[in-house]
């Protein structure tokens, strides 16, 4: 910019600064390739073979970004594997075609200009598009006098990247095309996961025109309670699910007080109501099975948001093509989700193998707590699953129930697919409290569940000591130098600061009031919590220094932190430093209940009856 506007070198001033205050204006040009950006946005906007979409659902990090999705597409997204519609598979296109990819050129554009001439698949499952889409592709033309994109949204992208960085931009955190699975089936070759055959329509308005619909009836159960604002936007988008013949909607309420039931009669669903005390999970899911008359059930929440209106018939394909007895899809989190949940969300679907791609699960060769967690998998935030298997099944626990449906699945010789290419909306953002009963909980049941599961030798005398001590020392120690932490500057940096300061525990004493510190970051209901525990043991003493075991386990999990934050942030700011510090009181609250489960379940009668009304508490409203 400096070299082609000498005015501007010469009047020795930021060259993105004028760009942003005159440049844009006066049409000078921001870099050397911006005519081939250019030229090549104009000829993919004219082919209509960008669905926008399509690429906003599918990659958050350009939704998230507020950036023109295009211009993202031909500056970046090619290069990065991105799909520009369901219609073309970029990463397909390049290997199948070594010439394109020896050029180095925008794969879409080669196809649009020779590849659909000279009869190329745009992607794996497709009988050439010149062959089906003659009467879209015939038209295209290359315009070259339409504008980039407007001065807001430039503006916009620029300074969003001078603020949070280039990769904040660029989440490496992607959804893996529907036409680029590789599922991976325990003891088994690869195969490829039938998703959709969406090749044959380049647009959703196409989309009932073009395919068969299923002719099938689904019964989407809902349990309820006080369902919220977004309630309505799901039911909507549940009716208008394309490609299914019939689709009905089963309500299970269990006592809203809202506005719930009126808006479930206003889209005719079969609304069923059970007790408050009558509730659990399980039998909410039964009873809706029960009422509900179609072919397949899907299982949703009363929070949750299907992406589009194509979403239940890919589910249904899947289930129907991959001899799948049902079928789960990850979540996609909102945009107003926190840092520990994101984390959380990416560290499980790590785990699951499914965060770059869909899987089907059997039964592994060898079963254990670990293997069965991970090949039992199904999710109840979307389920979608014959009727009769679930009412020759059903749901039978009152936590975790979709886990234990989906192992007795796979003992019994039936696969389950798990889905990251297909995923839903939903994310909560919830108090320190709740993960400290959501850590005690699990724990209890995951030990309930597998007589495998490894529980550590830690008595109540041993652990309530740390968890006064670690809560005093982030109280005392870390939240105090918080300031310092934001000057860190980029995440490698964060973590060798958050490091330094996690070695200076080893120093730290609690004081003698140590009971009536606060922190915003836990939440009122969290310290009644701790009290009740402490109490239960008063001869214990806690204003002494100890090797708190609490320390190590929590440095363990803030490293997934890290690894979660290299991949999407390039840079620290203020913000991102609150919901590190949020991240980690919550990290810790459910350390504290895990740790709370181990004791409880090792201890001695005598312990585990003074623990019991806390076990109560703890146990109540997850």
């Amino acid at each position: 910019y400096l070299d082609t506007n000498p005015d501007v070198k010469e009047a020795n001033i930021n060259p993105l600064i004028h760009y942003i205050n005159h440049g844009y204006k006066e049409g000078r040009k921001p870099n050397n390739t911006y005519e081939i950006v250019d030229t090549d946005y104009t000829t993919i906007k004219q082919s209509k073979l960008f669905d926008h979409k399509y690429y906003l659902t599918n990659y958050p990090d350009v939704r998230h970004a507020y950036i023109d999705p295009l211009l993202h597409f031909v500056t970046d997204g090619w290069i990065e594997g991105k799909n520009p519609s369901q219609l073309f598979n970029t990463c397909f296109y390049l290997d199948t075609n070594p010439d394109v990819k020896e050029a180095n050129i925008n794969p879409l554009i080669h196809y649009i200009i020779h590849g659909y001439k000279e009869g190329r698949k745009p992607n794996n499952t497709y009988q050439t598009v010149a062959a089906q889409q003659k009467n879209s592709l015939s038209l295209i033309k290359i315009v070259q006098s339409l504008k980039l994109l407007s001065a807001k949204n430039l503006i916009k992208g620029i300074l969003h990247l001078e603020q949070h960085g280039f990769l904040s931009l660029l989440m490496k955190i992607k959804a893996i095309s529907a036409n680029n699975i590789k599922p991976i089936e325990d003891d088994q070759p690869n195969n490829q996961i039938v998703i959709l055959g969406r090749s044959n329509y380049p647009s959703l308005e196409d989309f009932d025109e073009q395919v068969t619909k299923y002719d099938i009836k689904v019964s989407v159960i809902i349990p309820t309670k006080n369902a919220g604002d977004d309630f309505e936007n799901l039911l909507k988008l549940l009716i208008n699910q394309k490609g299914i013949m019939e689709i009905e909607i089963v309500i299970v309420d269990s006592g809203s007080t809202d506005n719930t039931i009126e808006i479930a009669k206003l889209f005719n669903a079969k609304i069923v109501t059970i007790l408050p005390e009558e509730f659990s999970h399980a039998y909410s899911r039964n009873v809706g099975a029960e009422n509900a008359s179609g072919d397949y059930i899907l299982l949703v929440v009363q929070d949750a948001l299907p992406p589009n209106e194509t979403w239940l018939y890919e589910l249904i394909t899947v289930l129907r093509a991959n001899d799948v007895s049902v079928v789960s899809c990850a979540e996609l989190p909102r945009e107003d989700a926190d840092l520990f949940y994101r984390v959380i969300c990416w560290n499980h679907y790590q785990f699951l193998d499914v965060n770059k791609q869909d899987r089907i699960f059997k039964l592994p060769v060898h079963s254990n707590y670990l293997t069965l967690r991970k090949n039992g998998q199904i999710s109840d935030l979307a389920c979608l699953i014959p009727r009769d298997n679930l009412i020759k099944y059903k749901y039978r626990l009152k936590y975790a129930e979709d886990l234990d449906l989906g192992i007795r699945l796979i003992q019994d010789g039936h696969k389950i697919a798990f889905l990251s290419s297909i995923r839903i909306i939903h994310s909560h953002n919830r108090p320190a409290s709740y993960f400290l009963k959501r850590g005690y909980v699990d724990n209890l049941f995951l030990f309930d569940m597998f007589s495998d599961y490894p529980i550590p030798s830690i008595s109540f005398s041993q652990l309530i000591p740390d968890i006064v001590f670690t809560c005093g020392f982030l109280i005392e120690q870390l939240n105090q130098q918080q300031s310092s932490l934001s000057s860190a500057g980029d995440i490698q940096a964060l973590k060798k600061q958050m490091r330094s300061i996690f070695n200076t525990s080893n120093n730290y004493k609690p004081p003698a009031d140590v009971l009536g510190l606060r922190s915003s970051y836990f939440d009122a209901e969290f310290f009644p919590y701790l009290n009740e525990i402490i109490t239960i043991f008063p001869e214990l003493s806690f204003d002494k220094q100890i090797h708190s075991q609490l320390i190590d386990s929590l440095w363990d999990y803030l490293m997934i932190m890290f690894n979660y934050l290299n991949i999407i942030y390039e840079k620290c700011d203020e913000t991102l430093i609150v919901e590190v510090m949020q991240c980690v009181h919550k990290q810790l609250a459910q350390l504290i209940g895990a740790h709370l489960a181990y004791c409880y379940i090792s201890s001695a009668n005598g312990d585990k009856e003074k623990f019991e009304k806390a076990n109560v508490h703890l146990k109540s409203g997850v």
